[in-house]
């Protein structure tokens, strides 16, 4: 209810925007938001415990939100692509794997990502009891893996093991260290395609 200038009460209603066409560039803008959400999403429970902003007051999907906007999405002609080199999966205060090294070994049954990094312990916020943590993505399906405690930053290596479904399918992997129980990971790094 409103009271017109006269102060005689009447009824409105909120407008209809069902009915009105969105303009070019908001059509750009809802494309962007649609491929961030899609990919930042299925992550949303990781980054509770892995993504922390350096900005107090921010939660870390928000963060990752902000960033993967600005940061790690491509213009193309029908809209948006993800620039994966960009994109981080994790986010916070622990040193970064250095020196990772990546081996894919192949058999009958499926496949081997071996993984080898330096040990950084030296280094400020590297810890020994840092574990590793894999993040497998399947862009065709918007699926996300989450390779967990199977290793320490001391230990120096990993492997997980796929079987041969996963041959056929493109999978973007980036690798990061955390300790979840403190809610503190590194910066992830993307090793690429697998």
């Amino acid at each position: 209810m409103k009271t017109n200038k006269h102060g005689k009460q009447i009824v409105s209603a909120k407008p209809d925007m069902s009915r009105v066409k969105p303009s070019v560039v908001q059509k750009i803008q809802r494309n962007k938001l649609k491929v961030a959400m899609e990919f930042l999403s299925p992550l949303s429970g990781l980054m509770k415990i892995a993504y922390k902003p350096f900005r107090k007051n921010t939660s870390g999907f928000d963060a990752a939100k902000s960033y993967f906007l600005k940061e790690a999405l491509i213009p193309t002609d029908d809209g948006y692509i993800i620039d994966y080199g960009k994109a981080m999966v994790t986010f916070g205060d622990l040193r970064i794997p250095e020196g990772i090294h990546m081996v894919i070994d192949e058999d009958d049954e499926g496949f081997a990502i071996n993984l080898q990094w330096e040990d950084n312990t030296h280094q400020a916020l590297a810890y020994p009891e840092d574990t590793l943590l894999l993040v497998l993505h399947v862009p065709e399906d918007g699926r996300f893996i989450y390779y967990r405690d199977i290793a320490t930053r001391v230990s120096l290596s990993a492997s997980i093991y796929l079987e041969n479904y996963w041959k056929t399918k493109e999978l973007q992997l980036w690798m990061a260290f955390m300790q979840p129980e403190a809610e503190r990971a590194s910066p992830s790094v993307y090793l690429g395609v697998v």
